[in-house]
């Protein structure tokens, strides 16, 4: 597949999302959740990536970021997955590929659509069937959005701009499934 370049833009946000090559697992144990975690926290650092929203699945990954430098998004992405991808290779005795070709990203300009991906984000364990109550899913940083987890991989204050207490989020993010989220998802996705 020919190299596709995509200029990213400091201050801007974006929604990243990547699966598993023909829709297979990525995590296949709560330490590689963790060990993923760990990395995004690292590649943060390194890359001056604000980690607004962020949910891993079984087989796939949401983000919303913002980077802090021009053009470094890529560069995040790329080191963020083959370290990962690496681990995962050698721990599991496997090569090649984890992911379906390269992430997909979507640039977020919107302040309505931003907020409307955040809810998207941290509601997909729920939307998938994986748990009745977004509280049991540790794998997003919804806890530190509704103030039940002191957490690293969010941006502070970012949720206040919007939702001044953590409860009218949590009751936000409890409505999902409106016309609104049904228009995120075809700017996001295109039409289904």
């Amino acid at each position: 597949m020919p190299y596709r370049y995509a200029e990213f833009q400091s201050g801007e946000y974006y929604h990243i999302y990547h699966r598993g090559g023909e829709r297979q697992k990525i995590f296949f144990e709560e330490e590689n959740y963790l060990y993923f975690l760990r990395l995004l926290k690292k590649y943060r650092d390194k890359f001056e990536m604000n980690v607004v929203a962020y949910c891993l699945m079984p087989n796939h990954f949401h983000f919303k970021l913002q980077p802090q430098r021009d053009d470094n998004l890529s560069q995040f992405m790329g080191k963020l997955q083959q370290s990962y991808v690496q681990a995962i290779n050698k721990r599991y005795q496997r090569s090649g590929s984890l992911f379906y070709e390269r992430f997909r990203h979507v640039h977020v300009h919107s302040e309505r659509y931003q907020i409307l991906l955040c809810r998207y984000i941290h509601v997909n364990p729920k939307k998938d069937g994986l748990v009745t109550n977004l509280r049991e899913w540790p794998f997003s940083n919804y806890l530190e959005f509704i103030e039940a987890r002191k957490g690293e991989l969010f941006v502070p204050g970012y949720r206040e701009k919007f939702f001044p207490t953590a409860k009218e989020y949590e009751d936000f993010v409890a409505k999902y499934g409106t016309d609104e989220d049904d228009d995120l998802e075809k700017f996001l996705f295109g039409a289904k």
